[in-house]
């Protein structure tokens, strides 16, 4: 009987205490942490209202609404009418919540707790709803909120990049998700936002050192010889901020974008893949500058009076502008790979040759035994190396572009290189293979285009 009433109790406890815990609400002392977090006034009156207002089912705006709304309230005074019910002291002097039958509660009771709390007190951003639903875990969708929350605190402290083109798509674009989201979408979402923070760091540390005016950011190109590195801005008023400090001011002839422009004749500039032509014309990025002087500064060919070739591996040299080109690990691996290629290629053409003169030596043999089988032996070992190469570049071929692209696409400084593999230098190898257009602009999610 004894053992009965333990096991009937520990059940209530049990049970209840269950109840508890999943539809937790704050404590006093955990009242007091969330308003030091906010740097709210801990007074018991606060302290009291605080707690109240959340476990009530306040967000916690309202809540913090709400200790302004009481601050001159006395005891023995009128009670305080607000949305949804009154503010009064109780009998045992303590400040009372009393609801109205028209208050809804704008918080379910699942979250009325700490941890769901001290979020919304750092204002990280209810962005993706934080409890299970569908595919999506509530950890998956913490995960998003953080990312959103650092990318977005990153934009607005960026100094007016918040007011650009280029901040605003971003805050707009992730800043809500569609209902038909899945578990995968949200994730590729959060390694896009922490792609787009980081830059946002490199883009903050380039203009405060070069002066751009971030509120007219428009577009940016990475340095194809100096991965990961920043080469250039451009604003909306046809301004282009190079790394070197100098700055080409093109507003009236000013050419962005993936499609080719010209710039005019005279001096003319065009900044993207156009080409600047006349005089002394000027291309940043993958144009061609064309003239008594032409120059190109990035991808693009200067001809002319000074015009350059580049050999098998582009660096170690000077480019059109004269400027020294540094060799990176990029340059290394290039070179590698265009010796792989010279080698397959040399296969291929021996191979060919070797059948071709074989089949010569078998046809004029005369049935000579010993000249027979050595025509044959050759054109078997012919066909058995040149199998061997094709298999082999068949394999390497679908493993890069069927397998290891499922997984490196969704990994941040990986999309797309294998599938480039057989395609590859530095011009278009380099940071999220964007490098090679000089000036990007962003689609309605923030993203680069034009790659």
């Amino acid at each position: 009987m004894k053992w009965s009433k333990i096991f009937i109790v520990s059940l209530f406890v049990f049970v209840f205490g269950g109840v508890h815990w999943v539809y937790g609400t704050i404590s006093k002392e955990e009242a007091q942490q969330l308003l030091q977090i906010q740097f709210q006034n801990k007074s018991e009156k606060n302290v009291d209202a605080y707690q109240q207002c959340i476990n009530a089912g306040m967000t916690n705006d309202q809540a913090i609404e709400n200790l302004d709304k009481i601050k001159d309230m006395t005891q023995g005074g009128p009670p305080v009418l607000i949305t949804g019910g009154q503010w009064s002291y109780d009998a045992t002097g303590h400040v009372s919540f009393s609801q109205s039958s028209a208050f809804i509660p704008a918080v379910p009771e699942s979250k009325r707790n700490m941890h769901y709390t001290s979020r919304r007190a750092k204002h990280i951003k209810e962005v993706v709803p934080e409890e299970n639903h569908g595919d999506i875990t509530n950890k998956a969708a913490e995960k998003y909120n953080d990312a959103y929350n650092d990318v977005s605190s990153k934009i607005k402290n960026s100094g007016g990049l918040e007011n650009s083109s280029y901040g605003k798509q971003i805050l707009q674009s992730y800043g809500h998700v569609g209902p038909n989201s899945t578990l995968d979408d949200l994730y590729d979402d959060i390694n896009r936002m922490n792609s787009k923070g980081r830059m946002v760091d490199k883009i903050k540390a380039f203009a405060g050192a070069h002066h751009v005016p971030l509120d007219k950011l428009n577009g940016y190109a990475m340095d194809p010889n100096n991965p990961g590195h920043l080469k250039s801005l451009a604003t909306t008023d046809g301004k282009t901020y190079l790394a070197d400090g100098s700055v080409i001011d093109t507003p009236n002839q000013n050419s962005t974008g993936g499609n080719p422009n010209s710039g005019n004749p005279g001096g003319g500039a065009s900044v993207g893949n156009g080409a600047g032509t006349g005089g002394g014309g000027a291309s940043v990025g993958n144009g061609a500058g064309t003239g008594g002087g032409g120059a190109s500064v990035g991808n693009g060919a200067g001809t002319g009076g000074g015009g350059s070739g580049e050999g098998l591996v582009p660096c170690g040299g000077v480019d059109a502008t004269n400027k020294s080109q540094a060799c990176t690990i990029c340059h290394l691996i290039e070179g590698i790979h265009g010796i792989i290629k010279f080698i397959v290629n040399l296969i291929w053409v021996t191979g060919i040759l070797v059948i071709t003169i074989a089949g010569v030596i078998y046809i004029v043999s005369s049935g000579n035994e010993s000249t027979t089988t050595l025509a044959k032996t050759a054109i078997k070992n012919a066909l058995i190396g040149v199998a061997i190469v094709l298999t082999a570049f068949m394999l390497i071929t679908f493993i890069l572009n069927r397998v290891l692209n499922v997984k490196y696409d969704k990994i941040k400084g990986l999309e797309g290189i294998a599938r480039q593999t057989w395609n590859f230098n530095c011009k278009n190898g380099s940071e999220n293979n964007q490098s090679n257009n000089p000036i990007i602009h962003y689609d309605g999610h923030g993203n680069a285009s034009g790659a």
